[in-house]
């Protein structure tokens, strides 16, 4: 609201809130690198280390963003579907500051203090959220991904990279989409001409589209062992914000900080989701189908589910072949199915009956244990995770001395601090804290009961009288 934030100053978040993000970043790794966890081989890790091998790490996100792109668009490929690109912003309102003659930046007089960046996503999930229902009423199926970014200003804007099944289709998302983002402001200057900008995709040209977004979010080392093959050439990255000579690069190299920092630092800072898939199969199905051992699949192949058989194939990668996102959605179904028509499904195991959690909520839901087709002759057969079993690993300093000693020898990980692992804390009895409500003692004595003198009340006043007759000795000695 301020206008503090904009091209001069590095863009997408205030200095504030980029410091903030870099601790929390910084104290969050260190309380991984200091919490150990073992599992049932005796092995212990810390909680980084664990993390670095699931997609919270931002090299595997963004590589499996990459692969499910990818596969998508050789799908699409393959059926001649029409691909779109769409780029969705925001009316004049919701921007503080604009850029002027020169491209220097300037308060925005439209803007409507007290609107945040929030406010704007919020915006963008409501309009979306009527495309995709009035699109479903007309029987339109369409897939593809949805990535948040922010303006210079940290206002967000869309990108999407959608797929449907014919021309006439496209023209019916694209009128569709018009129509709802211009009911609002629709009339202001420049709306007509920039709040929707639509384009065809030509063939291969969505992974290097794809590419740059997810780079300016996570970073380019993360798609290093994903740019080589768009039609033969190597994907060019445009960063935008890193490229030397402009304004915003020149501000991010002064504080140190590169421009897909800023960006993770302003989606963390507003709560703003900045990758979402659309009309695709569950990636926790691939997730959980990557875990599954072969041996479980002897049985579907005796039995003829080919499919399973293809979706587990796919999910692997096999020597120089790498998983294939594309066999994968053709395993599962195709595209735009609902949850009950894709092949494959989570399996969760039942929970026991008046079953809570540490809060003394009900568990309704188990948790993840596997996959099952949902039709088929195997219909309903498990497929069950391999899953390892962590616990906290708890010890006396001494004990753990000799265990980090033994896991060095053994060659197993371990934490990089001599600090001593700590026990998980106690669940809270409480629902509230002190900062909402306070325990009165009508409601303790309710609660625990009368508690026990812990000395006598008549030998008190004898041991008060002992303390002064000793106290008035003193005083006259001085």
């Amino acid at each position: 609201s301020l206008g503090r934030v904009h091209r001069a100053s590095g863009g997408y978040v205030s200095h504030t809130g980029l410091q903030s993000r870099a601790q929390q970043l910084r104290r969050n790794a260190e309380i991984m690198s200091r919490t150990l966890y073992t599992n049932e081989a005796g092995q212990v890790y810390n909680l980084g280390e664990l993390a670095a091998l699931g997609p919270s790490n931002p090299v595997v996100r963004g590589g499996e963003l990459m692969t499910r792109i990818r596969g998508a668009e050789e799908y699409a490929d393959s059926r001649a579907h029409v691909g779109l690109f769409i780029t969705l912003t925001l009316p004049s309102r919701f921007h503080p500051v604009k850029l002027g003659s020169g491209g220097r930046p300037i308060s925005n007089p439209k803007y409507v203090p007290g609107i945040t960046p929030r406010d704007g996503q919020l915006w963008l999930r409501k309009n979306w959220a009527k495309v995709r229902s009035y699109l479903a009423r007309k029987g339109l199926k369409m897939y593809g991904l949805r990535v948040a970014e922010p303006h210079h200003d940290a206002t967000p804007h869309w990108h999407a990279l959608l797929w449907v099944e014919g021309e006439a289709q496209a023209q019916l998302l694209e009128a569709t989409i018009r129509r709802y983002w211009l009911q609002d402001d629709g009339d202001e200057r420049g709306a007509q001409q920039n709040r929707v900008c639509i384009k065809r995709m030509v063939a291969g040209g969505a992974a290097g589209y794809v590419a740059k977004y997810i780079a300016k979010s996570v970073g380019h080392h993360a798609l290093v062992d994903h740019l080589d093959v768009v039609q033969g050439e190597t994907v060019q990255l445009d960063l935008g914000l890193d490229k030397p000579g402009q304004p915003q690069a020149k501000a991010s190299e002064k504080d140190g900080f590169a421009g897909y920092r800023r960006v993770d630092a302003w989606a963390a800072h507003w709560g703003i989701r900045q990758f979402q898939t659309v009309g695709m199969p569950s990636v926790t199905v691939w997730r959980e189908l990557r875990r599954v051992s072969a041996d479980q699949l002897e049985m579907f192949d005796r039995e003829g589910d080919r499919q399973t058989r293809r979706a587990f194939t796919a999910c692997h990668r096999h020597g120089e072949i790498k998983a294939d996102w594309r066999q994968f959605m053709e395993a599962m179904g195709g595209h735009a199915l609902k949850r009950h028509q894709w092949h494959l499904r989570t399996a969760t195991q039942t929970p026991e009956p008046d079953a809570v959690n540490k809060y003394g909520e009900a568990i309704k839901v188990g948790p993840i244990v596997g996959v099952y087709p949902q039709r088929g002759r195997m219909c309903g057969r498990w497929l069950v995770s391999r899953r390892i079993a962590w616990t906290p690993y708890i010890s006396t300093l001494g004990e753990a001395d000799e265990s980090a000693e033994t896991d060095d020898e053994a060659g197993q990980g371990q934490g990089t601090d001599a600090a001593v692992s700590r026990p998980a804390l106690p669940a809270p009895w409480t629902g509230f804290n002190n900062c909402t409500a306070r325990l009165t003692g009508e409601l303790r004595r309710g609660i625990f009961g009368e508690p026990e003198p812990l000395i006598d009340r008549s030998s008190m006043a004898e041991t008060i009288a002992q303390f002064r007759a000793i106290r008035e000795m003193e005083a006259s000695r001085w």
